[in-house]
């Protein structure tokens, strides 16, 4: 579990938030080297370790990954410094050095500088400045501006951009993978063509609200499943944005902007190499905001209000779009907390079970193809026989289990029932199992309270 996801292994464990506590506690006796040590501990993304770090008698040197970037710096007693080498600036074009001025009117604790024809994100703390909060802000803002900002030059050199003399400086070779790079970018124009040929069947129709599901789906299906970075990244950012924006547009004229845009995906980034558009590079910031548990699902419920006027009339592939709209838009703008995270991915693997075969997830959840689980029946007399079922139900529930043994230590009153799911078909499915997460108990209180 927790496989896909941009974030997914980015909410903090037990141990983490222990560091953190610590880290502050030595913070706030002037301890400050063991304090920055603790902090790092905290930082750390524990599946895929990103953070290094070196300790003499006086200093810390540490070193960050997040994606492709890797930020470096030294902490002491008196002085943090942290800086990340961006681009090599061979020619200076205006247009380049406008955007990082921009940029920097947007940063609180940090500011881009070229030294030396290159182009850097610093960071410098003294020590009557230290505490741990500003510390972690410090080193977020680097990190997500630093990874913003390449994107945005390998966007503009997409978009035509003249940056011959504008040279990255990020290793994006160090995670290749060439057979998976092939299999997303095979994935992607499949999904392309095949949700562009729905919709061009439903535009006739006048089905606009169809055609946006179809479309925002895709593209946060896309961010979910294919981690896609640079310009891929960004242009996928645009499509959402493009759609909720507050102006004049009608949603005939969104869905037109969004189709004009996956077809310059397929037209204009198919001459980039893939590893400037998807990542298999680990993750320790999230660039989306946080938000309760209870307002994620207060999103999933208001998502999915349009789906029974598509079941009733005769779409059912749009009702299902709901659904996964409603899970999606949340994985898209929100990190999403824990306990919620593997049911998400149980349900969008679920439902993508016919679109993700070739991306090997450790369980076959589901088969759209024929019956193939044996589900072993109770006894019923001489009559009673073992059927086979599209859902692969035993697997399912041994992961429900296991999700509900896990949360039970920060939601001691949560319990997602497993015997509520219909496994009819996968409308079904998909009705039942957001029914019974909406009423989930995701509260943190004492049991005895």
């Amino acid at each position: 579990m927790k496989k896909f996801g941009r974030f997914s292994e980015i909410n903090k464990s037990k141990h983490q938030l222990n560091e953190w506590s610590k880290a502050i506690n030595y913070f706030d006796d002037k301890k400050f080297l063991l304090g920055f040590q603790h902090l790092l501990n905290y930082i750390q993304n524990e599946k895929h370790p990103t953070v290094e770090y070196h300790i003499t008698d006086d200093q810390i040197a540490f070193s960050i990954s997040h994606n492709h970037l890797k930020i470096q710096g030294t902490f002491t007693e008196n002085e943090l410094s942290i800086w990340i080498l961006l681009v090599n600036l061979k020619q200076k074009p205006l247009h380049l050095l406008r955007k990082f001025l921009t940029l920097n009117y947007t940063l609180n604790y940090s500011k881009f500088v070229i030294d030396q024809d290159q182009l850097l994100l610093k960071g410098y703390l003294t020590h009557v400045e230290y505490n741990p909060y500003l510390i972690y802000n410090l080193i977020q803002e680097i990190v997500i501006k630093g990874d913003y900002t390449i994107n945005e030059i390998l966007n503009d050199k997409a978009s035509g951009g003249k940056l011959e003399g504008v040279e990255i400086l990020i290793n994006y070779e160090t995670h290749i993978n060439t057979e998976l790079l092939n299999i997303k970018w095979n994935l992607l124009n499949d999904w392309i063509n095949q949700t562009l040929k729905r919709a061009n069947e439903l535009i006739p129709k006048a089905i606009s609200g169809g055609v946006s599901y179809l479309l925002l789906n895709l593209a946060y299906r896309i961010d979910y499943f294919l981690t896609p970075t640079g310009p891929l990244q960004i242009t996928i950012e645009k499509i959402n944005s493009d759609f909720i924006a507050i102006d004049n547009l009608s949603s005939e004229e969104k869905n037109k902007k969004m189709l004009e845009t996956f077809l310059f995906i397929q037209n204009k980034l198919s001459n980039f190499p893939l590893y400037y558009l998807f990542s298999e590079a680990p993750y320790t910031f999230s660039f989306n905001s946080s938000s309760k548990t209870h307002n994620i699902i207060n999103h999933l419920n208001k998502s999915i209000e349009n789906y029974l006027w598509y079941q009733e009339n005769n779409y059912p592939d749009i009702a299902l779009e709901c659904f996964e709209y409603g899970v999606l838009y949340n994985t898209f703008n929100y990190q999403i907390p824990y306990g919620l995270e593997e049911l998400f991915e149980l349900f969008l693997v679920i439902l993508n079970a016919h679109r993700i075969q070739s991306l090997h997830y450790p369980y076959e959840l589901y088969n759209p193809y024929n019956p193939k689980f044996l589900q072993k029946k109770k006894f019923l007399g001489i009559f009673g026989k073992n059927t086979y079922s599209h859902f692969n139900i035993s697997k399912i529930q041994s992961l429900i289990q296991k999700i509900n043994i896990d949360y039970k230590t920060i939601y001691p009153k949560f319990l997602f029932k497993f015997e509520n799911l219909v496994f009819d078909n996968l409308l079904a499915f998909a009705i039942s199992f957001t029914k019974e997460l909406s009423q989930c108990d995701f509260n943190t209180y004492n049991t005895q309270s």
